[in-house]
């Protein structure tokens, strides 16, 4: 949507897949930067930087997760 995408985006993204990954193998993810790869069960929701120009001034972070297509959990990081 050629809005801006920084390095700390693709870098969130990229590192939280695994860890999601190794911990639960069976869920689903869907992410703004490296795709969406959904499960039936559970999907987590990675959008690290719900809005790039949010980030630069310094806003919080999102992601979620999803059972079967209702929300389950939500995080909003602001450290």
């Amino acid at each position: 949507d050629e809005s801006t995408v920084t390095m700390a985006d693709q870098e969130i993204e990229s590192t939280l897949r695994p860890l999601i990954h190794e911990r639960f193998p069976h869920h689903g993810i869907i992410g703004e930067e490296c795709g969406s790869a959904p499960h039936v069960n559970h999907t987590w929701i990675v959008d690290p930087i719900d809005g790039t120009k949010s980030l630069i001034m310094g806003n919080p972070l999102f992601g979620g997760l999803l059972r079967g297509d209702e929300p389950f959990i939500g995080v909003i990081d602001t450290p």
